[in-house]
């Protein structure tokens, strides 16, 4: 499953004062979602406006982009 973040955190309500407390909120939830269904779940945060190139990372069970 693949989970663009930005849209999911705006979708969902969640507070986007603080982006970094939105995407570990959300983060927190795909972990649970992902140990609960067995679901392979990858999330995409886009660079949009960043000049960092993309990197991958593991969160729990859930791999970040």
């Amino acid at each position: 499953m693949i989970i663009d973040g930005y849209n999911v955190i705006h979708a969902w309500g969640l507070d986007t004062s603080n982006l970094e407390d939105a995407r570990a909120k959300l983060l927190h939830i795909l972990d649970d979602f992902a140990g609960f269904s067995g679901e392979d779940i990858t999330v995409v945060f886009d660079g949009y406006n960043t000049k960092q190139p993309a990197s991958e990372t593991k969160h729990g069970l859930l791999t970040v982009i």
